[in-house]
């Protein structure tokens, strides 16, 4: 009996130009995880969310059934598929959109208090029979050459073999720990998020941001949320390894992002800061994150440790030591402790919450006398996942809807391009605009044209579409439907509710919340009167902000300052965390808050 040969195709991602090669019959999914290109899979590629679109730009690609009920007629002549139920067969080109932002502004301008590293003008004499120092004695004489790193050694070494008399030593403390040419050592601070990963790098010696990167997480391959990545790595052998390999390739296409926009080499980068939510940080580390996934839902590290450069396996200073800030519980991460870092709420009287709103919304809620979080599944609708029309942040994304009288409907998408999708916070927009004018009632129903009560401009009323029992909001092109209002519905629901129940715990109520933060991917972008509008924050808070990337801000801060990772284990201490699961308080505010507001 003859074997089939076993073929293999190459399949080339665009913008990105990675490409990969797979057997004949592996899906695109499986090809876009080997590349370590971010595609979405918020089902985890069952062909239910129909998120997963791509466009294949040459080779032959099979028309599924996913795809006829993904695209239209003319979409699928011009090649878009659904990546996840694609079988390979034929070399492909595939063009998706897997960018990374970079931005050279300043993003962290808190205060650096008893800063970690410094960086001294060393000088080196040399050698003489009357002086037969080695070079270390005489670079740091009075016996500190005890305290130079191996590494720093090595720099030396090279320095004096190249004639090279004055140079930079970057320490802590008495420690020398790496030598240059310049005084350009750099730290870099990295937020990984579930959907995101985001990046800072930071002038150790001036605390200067030098730029920032952002790049969706290449773990969306195994699914868009913690539980199906979590359980990727239980169902498979060597998925916990292949995870780690994505999230650790987006954090070096970061690095090499930031540097190539600093002018600096990665040799450069001496020290790091990572916060993320527990999952990824066990993922980051390559340790197994089964025990998150099952109760009592425990993880082998809380973090606030150090580890070196090396032991990541990332191709910058191999020494740099690397602080991993800590955790609270098995569900909130150390990036809510990086929020903490910049918000300070710790320190103030009056009751402050803060929502930091990702694919999972973590809370925490408090003052100077306690402090206590949850968290709470909110995030996929608020990232567009599991919303029809639903997509990231990107080009052809409406992310601002707006209606006035004068003006009538103004609808905003990403690049000022036709919509393609909604994101999150257009979604959010929407639902405000239409619950102010009385076209969503307060059970959060999208009413047809035949039941509108009266006084419903003309200007919005057309816009609705009813088919059948479907009722759906036309922007444009794109369908809101009724079932997307309720999954917002959903998802605000459920952050109110941990709200509310985080401020039972402290003895308190709405009434009482001074301040209420957003933070996180999508808090940055939500229109504070439209967050109000539909219940998503207590309504009588004097003071509601956006935070804009506190995490990094926050993981900066750990990786300049001593009293900010000081801070960090002691809020991770003191925080008590409350359990939703199963908790018939939050079940009880969770009824209320579907509600919107009257």
């Amino acid at each position: 009996m003859t074997t089939a040969p076993t073929h293999a195709y190459n399949v080339r991602f665009l913008p990105s130009g990675k490409t990969a090669a797979v057997p004949a019959g592996a899906t695109l999914r499986d090809a876009a995880a080997l590349a370590a290109v971010p595609l979405s899979f918020p089902c985890g590629g069952e062909g239910r969310c129909l998120n997963c679109r791509v466009r294949i730009l040459d080779g032959l690609a099979e028309i599924s059934d996913w795809d006829r009920r993904a695209f239209s007629a003319p979409d699928i002549e011009r090649g878009f598929r659904l990546a996840c139920r694609l079988p390979v067969l034929d070399d492909l080109t595939v063009e998706c959109q897997t960018e990374v932002v970079t931005d050279k502004r300043e993003h962290g301008t808190e205060g650096v208090r008893r800063p970690v590293f410094a960086v001294r003008t060393v000088d080196l004499p040399p050698p003489t029979l009357a002086l037969q120092k080695t070079a270390a004695e005489r670079a740091f004489p009075g016996g500190g050459a005890a305290a130079v790193a191996r590494d720093a050694l090595a720099d030396l070494a090279r320095l004096e073999q190249e004639g090279v008399r004055r140079f930079s030593a970057l320490c802590r403390g008495e420690a020398v720990l790496a030598l240059g040419r310049d005084g350009r050592f750099a730290g870099i601070a990295i937020d990984i998020g579930t959907t995101t990963v985001a990046a800072t790098l930071v002038d150790l010696a001036t605390g200067e941001t030098l730029a920032a990167a952002g790049a969706l997480n290449a773990q969306a391959s195994f699914g868009a949320d913690v539980i199906s990545r979590i359980k990727h790595t239980i169902d498979h052998a060597g998925g916990t390894a292949a995870l780690a390999r994505a999230v650790l390739a987006t954090i070096e296409e970061t690095i090499d992002e930031t540097c190539r926009a600093a002018g600096l080499g990665r040799e450069r980068i001496a020290a790091l800061a990572m916060a993320g939510n527990p999952a990824m940080i066990h993922l980051a580390l390559g340790l197994a994150p089964a025990g998150l996934a099952r109760a009592p839902y425990v993880g082998v590290t809380p973090g606030g440790f150090t580890l070196t450069a090396r032991e990541l396996g990332l191709a910058v200073y191999g020494p740099a030591p690397v602080f991993v800030l800590p955790s609270i519980a098995s569900n909130i991460g150390s990036d809510l402790i990086a929020d903490l870092l910049v918000a300070r709420i710790e320190e103030h009287e009056g009751v402050s919450v803060l929502i930091d709103l990702g694919t999972n919304a973590e809370i925490v809620a408090g003052n100077a006398k306690a402090l206590c979080a949850c968290s709470t599944a909110a995030g996929p609708a608020f990232e567009g996942a599991t919303i029809s029309c639903g997509m990231r942040a990107g080009t052809g994304a409406v992310d601002r809807v707006a209606w006035s009288e004068e003006d009538g409907l103004a609808v905003h998408a990403i690049g000022d391009v036709p919509p393609r999708g909604i994101c999150g916070s257009g979604l959010l927009d929407l639902a405000a605009v239409l619950r102010q004018a009385g076209i969503i009632d307060p059970t959060g129903r999208l009413l047809p044209p035949a039941e509108l009560p009266p006084g419903v401009p003309d200007g919005l009323a057309r816009h609705i579409v009813a088919n059948g029992k479907t009722t759906a909001f036309d922007l444009g092109g794109i369908a809101v439907t009724a079932g997307d209002i309720r999954q917002l519905q959903l998802a605000k629901g459920a952050v109110a509710a941990g709200v509310r129940t985080l401020l039972e715990h402290l003895g308190t109520t709405e009434d009482r919340v001074e301040t209420v933060l957003l933070a996180g991917a999508f808090g940055s972008f939500v229109r504070v009167e439209s967050a109000r509008a539909i219940g998503l924050v207590p309504p009588g808070a004097a003071h509601v902000a956006a935070l804009g990337n506190a995490a990094g801000r926050g993981a900066r801060l750990a990786l300049l300052c001593d009293e900010a990772r000081e801070r960090a284990r002691s809020l991770a201490a003191r925080i008590t965390y409350v359990e939703l699961a199963g908790n018939p308080v939050w079940r009880t505010h969770f009824a209320e808050a579907m509600r919107f507001p009257e």
